[in-house]
């Protein structure tokens, strides 16, 4: 089976286009050797200096992404992290525990933005409420879906603003652009990021998007949208950056 399945990878990925669909019983290593040929095929590519296509593994729910197989898989972790990404809600780094390390890099000025303070507010909110439950069980389902939903909104309000504010700023810079630059603005944003703005990076890895090669994703969030902040939000599905894409389901 596993040669079967390696050897069927290996087909689909030499295609120029097309779907394929490859039907394995559950519990018969579809999930594994995936990962086994992920990593093969990168090496290769690697080793012989060709621009990989992008490969894109899909799950319904987040928990289940193979990310730290893979990882093992890879064995190497500086290829690892060059070339795998594990893209999750935008919101996703506001509720880490590390959210306090990264809040102490953001300006002063962006703290004092009505945005960031309503976010912030909502995010507090919907801790203490997951807190309060944990003891007493005082809150309904509906109250914390209430809470993050209300913390979404917020977020997406804020993402909508400093997008906008790093549109701004990079328009404002007088720094030298490299020839054959084929999006200038795009470049002057990312070097506002780079030079100015490292913290953006820390709650919104999206902004590298371009660079990784491995995409590790829920379905929806490969259906409704990615937000690098430095260029306008796309849908996956309907992005050049799926153009001849592998994609596994």
């Amino acid at each position: 089976m596993k040669k079967i399945l390696q050897k069927e990878l290996l087909r689909i990925c030499e295609k120029e286009t097309g779907l394929s669909i490859i039907e394995v019983p559950t519990g018969r290593g579809k999930t594994y050797n995936v990962l086994v040929w992920i990593v093969q095929y990168m090496q290769h590519c690697r080793e012989n200096n060709i621009k990989p296509r992008k490969i894109f593994f899909l799950t319904t729910q987040l928990k289940n992404l193979p990310y730290d197989d893979l990882r093992k898989q890879y064995k190497d972790d500086k290829n690892f992290k060059n070339e795998v990404m594990q893209i999750h809600k935008n919101v996703e780094f506001f509720l880490r525990d590390d959210f306090n390390e990264i809040e102490k890099t953001i300006d002063d000025s962006v703290k004092e933005w009505d945005e960031y303070e309503t976010l912030i507010i909502a995010i507090e909110k919907l801790k203490k409420i997951k807190e309060t439950n944990k003891k007493y069980r005082l809150y309904l389902k509906s109250d914390i879906e209430a809470a993050e939903e209300q913390v979404s909104k917020a977020e997406s309000e804020f993402r909508y603003t400093l997008t906008k504010f790093i549109e701004k700023e990079a328009s404002k810079q007088d720094i030298q652009i490299p020839e054959n630059t084929e999006n200038e603005e795009l470049y002057r944003k990312r070097y506002l990021v780079d030079t100015k703005y490292q913290w953006i990076r820390k709650l919104y890895p999206a902004v590298d998007t371009e660079k990784f090669s491995v995409f590790l994703l829920s379905m929806t969030k490969f259906l409704y949208g990615n937000s690098p902040i430095v260029s306008h939000s796309y849908k996956f599905i309907n992005n050049d950056i799926t153009n001849n894409a592998n994609i596994y389901r």
